[in-house]
C-alpha cells in the first residue's frame, strides 16, 4: 500500500489531529473578556450581530445579574428590554481606551441623537483585554509623570502628549458622565 501525496485528505480520528492549510486559516482580531451587567429592574435580552447581519441570541440576563463573555474587538452586542423590546443602550466607552468600543446595533430610527434614554442601564466591562506591546508602551510613557522631560524625538513626544490630553479629557467626562448618574441625597 502506497502513502498519499503530502496534499491528499487523510481521515483523522480526532479533530485536534486535523491541520488546517494556511491558507485557509483565519486571521482574528484581538479576543476581549468583558462582563455584561445588568443594572436594570428588568430581563434584558443580549444579542450578538454577527458579519452577516443576522443576530446570535446569547440568552437573557436577569435583574442585578451579569454574564462573562468572551469576544473579539470590534463585534456588536445589542441588550434589549424582553417586556418591550425596547434597544437599550450602555457605558460602552471605557475610561481606559475609547479604541475598543463595543459597537451596538444601529439605534431605532425614532431615537433622537443627543437625548439620554431612560434605560441607560446595561454595564460592559472589560478583563484581562489583549494589548498590542506598542499600545501598551505607549500607554505607560504617557502616564509617567516625567512625559514632558524623556529625551524623545520632537513628533514621538508631540503624538505622547496628545494622545495624554485627549485621554485625561476623555477621563473627567466619563468622571462627570458617572457623577450624572449617582443618586443625589435627598
Amino acid at each position: 500500500m502506497s502513502n498519499p501525496p503530502n496534499n491528499a485528505l487523510v481521515p483523522v480520528n480526532n479533530i485536534n489531529q486535523a491541520v488546517i492549510p494556511f491558507h485557509r486559516q483565519r486571521i482574528f482580531p484581538p479576543r476581549v473578556m468583558v462582563f455584561f451587567i445588568n443594572t436594570t429592574d428588568t430581563i434584558v435580552n443580549v444579542r450578538w450581530l454577527n458579519s452577516d447581519n443576522t443576530y446570535k441570541d446569547y440568552g437573557d440576563l436577569h435583574p442585578k445579574s451579569y454574564r462573562h463573555v468572551s469576544t473579539f474587538y470590534g463585534h456588536r452586542w445589542a441588550f434589549y428590554d424582553t417586556k418591550d423590546g425596547e434597544l437599550l443602550t450602555t457605558n460602552y466607552n471605557s475610561p481606559d481606551d475609547e479604541e475598543e468600543i463595543y459597537f451596538a446595533a444601529k439605534l431605532p430610527e425614532n431615537y433622537i441623537l443627543g437625548e439620554e434614554s431612560p434605560k441607560q442601564n446595561v454595564l460592559i466591562f472589560r478583563r484581562r483585554t489583549v494589548e498590542t506591546l506598542t499600545y501598551s508602551a505607549l500607554k505607560a510613557v504617557a502616564r509617567r509623570p516625567d512625559l514632558m522631560q524623556l529625551q524623545l524625538a520632537p513628533k514621538i513626544k508631540e503624538a505622547l502628549i496628545s494622545y495624554y490630553q485627549e485621554r485625561q479629557a476623555f477621563l473627567q467626562q466619563w468622571r462627570r458622565d458617572v457623577a450624572a448618574r449617582q443618586p443625589r441625597p435627598a
